[in-house]
């Protein structure tokens, strides 16, 4: 899932179901596993003025299950097309 917000990003370091937390600027990328809701409710508290959500590509739940063995990128990229984006305002 990936998160803009017009203010500060929220510290979703103790969300339940979230991890891989990258924050660059304004944006926010994480993976979810489970119920959504507790992520969307900090989500909701917080100024995002866009939010792009997408199921994982074969190739990433492929790496997430058994790990990058030749020690390339891990990060396999939205790739056009996958994701759908969500005006909030």
């Amino acid at each position: 899932m990936e998160a803009t917000f017009d203010s500060a990003v929220p510290d979703l370091s103790n969300v339940p179901g979230v991890s891989s937390v990258e924050v660059a600027g304004p944006v926010v990328r994480c993976h979810v596993r489970g119920p959504v809701a507790p992520l969307l409710k900090v989500l909701a508290a917080a100024d995002v003025t866009q939010l792009v959500s997408r199921e994982p590509s074969l190739e990433e739940l492929f790496l997430a299950q058994y790990g990058d063995q030749d020690g390339g990128d891990q990060d396999g990229g939205d790739r056009a097309g996958q994701g759908m984006r969500h005006g909030v305002r």
